[in-house]
């Protein structure tokens, strides 16, 4: 049922952005005048259509979020190395605690502890 609702919401979203790009299209295929001041230096402007920037600005929101999801990955795995490697010498000391306290109860009394 869930998904029965999904795909007909993710359908009227697409139909709603279709009828609003085909009535605004003249908008979006406007051009826009960018001018670059680079300290006292300055670019010829540029004519821009507002698709083009409305992508530019699509592509650099994808890839910020890219790099700060990377960043949290990167963070993610090193708290996870570092746990699997204290995991890993606390097993290693438990087993050798384990083993101590197995040889002291055999040889203490020569023979198999009653607990096994």
């Amino acid at each position: 049922m869930l998904r029965v609702i999904s795909a007909i919401l993710g359908f009227i979203v697409f139909f709603l952005v279709v009828v609003f790009l085909f009535e605004n299209i003249g908008a979006f295929k406007t051009e826009v005048p960018i001018y670059y001041n680079i300290i006292f230096y300055k670019i010829e402007p540029l004519q821009v259509p507002v698709w083009v920037l409305l992508l530019i600005m699509l592509a650099a929101g994808i890839l910020m979020t890219f790099f700060i999801e990377l960043v949290g990955w990167f963070k993610t795995r090193s708290r996870l190395v570092s746990q699997k490697r204290s995991i890993k010498s606390l097993e290693k000391e438990l087993q050798e605690s384990r083993s101590a306290r197995d040889f002291g109860s055999h040889s203490s009394t020569g023979t198999p502890s009653s607990d096994e």
